[in-house]
């Protein structure tokens, strides 16, 4: 219960001024000192308070990290579990199983290819081996090989293809590297059974280096996987949006920046058009070269459309027909 106060507030101010030392003041003195504890006891209430919260909170965080951190110890796992596809009817027991086992096998590739620390051991995990292991060697003389390896990796969907000639499937994979860039790769399981890295599409290989791209200016054709959205940054000579259209093109450490044109209305545009998704970056490949006499080192022709992702070897129209197909939700 609060103590009722003898004083008044004028006696208080008197009592200041004046420093009377009659017994009404030592009294007076008295109560000073008792409110003074009665303050200070309240304040540390509160600050007990606070720091019994704090601890909790803090316990809290410490504990969610903690088990962060052993999920993440192991390594590749897959984090994900299956749901029922979107716009296809339910899987059936045996395609189910099919595109798990796929899946299970694509994360042992994964573990094998990034575990290995020759090039050539690399090269016996990844996609179409005889025509990758050169590109394999170029793109590593002017990039410094295992600079970034995965912190974790994890699956978004698996797809079965229907296949004139084989019974094709892919895993769409991604990884947190140790740079802590989000990559996103496929494995594929062809006609032998064998589940491999398609490493153009996790290295985002490109036939030259963006920095030597833009100091040579090459007018032939060069093969670019690209983040691409539309742009509308027009300046000579592309510099007239009614004949030409524009989009910003990134590369895969997004440090990177040219911007690509085409005719408005031709095929390229409307192909590309097509698989960008508004106010994200899009992953396409493309063909390009500067025009002659280039003005600038960031204004480029794009001749085609290469693919309508950053895997090579399949058609876009549409971008991919599969028959049976798995998602996956992070757990």
């Amino acid at each position: 219960m609060q103590r009722q106060d003898p004083f008044s507030r004028d006696e208080r101010r008197d009592f200041r001024t004046s420093r009377s030392t009659d017994d009404h003041s030592a009294e007076f003195r008295e109560q000073e000192a008792r409110d003074a504890a009665e303050i200070a006891a309240r304040k540390r209430k509160w600050l007990t308070v606070f720091i019994a919260v704090f601890s909790v909170v803090l316990c809290a965080v410490l504990v969610s990290v903690l088990v962060l951190s052993m999920r993440r110890e192991s390594g590749t796992a897959i984090r994900g579990e299956p749901k029922e596809p979107l716009h296809k009817p339910p899987l059936s027991d045996e395609d189910a199983q099919t595109i798990w086992s796929t899946i299970l096998e694509a994360r042992e590739t994964s573990d094998r290819f990034f575990a290995a620390k020759a090039m050539g051991k690399r090269a016996e995990c990844v996609r179409d081996s005889a025509r990758v292991l050169p590109l394999m060697k170029e793109f590593y003389s002017r990039t410094e090989f295992g600079k970034y390896e995965p912190k974790r990796i994890g699956v978004e969907a698996a797809y079965q293809l229907d296949h004139p000639e084989s019974d094709r499937a892919l895993v769409f994979t991604w990884a947190i590297m140790s740079d802590y860039t989000r990559r996103l790769f496929v494995c594929e399981r062809s006609g032998d059974g064998a589940v491999r890295i398609d490493w153009e599409s996790l290295v985002g290989y490109c036939t030259m280096s963006w920095e030597t791209f833009r100091q040579e200016r090459p007018t032939q054709p060069q093969t670019f996987r690209v983040l691409a959205s539309e742009s509308d940054y027009f300046v000579s000579p592309f510099d007239d949006s009614a004949t030409a259209a524009a989009f910003r093109l990134g590369d895969l450490a997004r440090r990177q920046t040219i911007f690509g044109y085409c005719a408005t209305g031709s095929d390229v545009e409307q192909r590309i058009r097509r698989h960008l998704k508004p106010g994200k970056d899009n992953y396409l490949t493309l063909e390009v070269r500067f025009p002659e006499d280039p003005q600038a080192d960031n204004q480029v022709e794009i001749l085609r459309l290469l693919a309508p992702n950053w895997v090579m070897g399949f058609s876009d129209e549409p971008t991919f027909t599969p028959s049976r197909f798995l998602l996956l939700k992070e757990s």
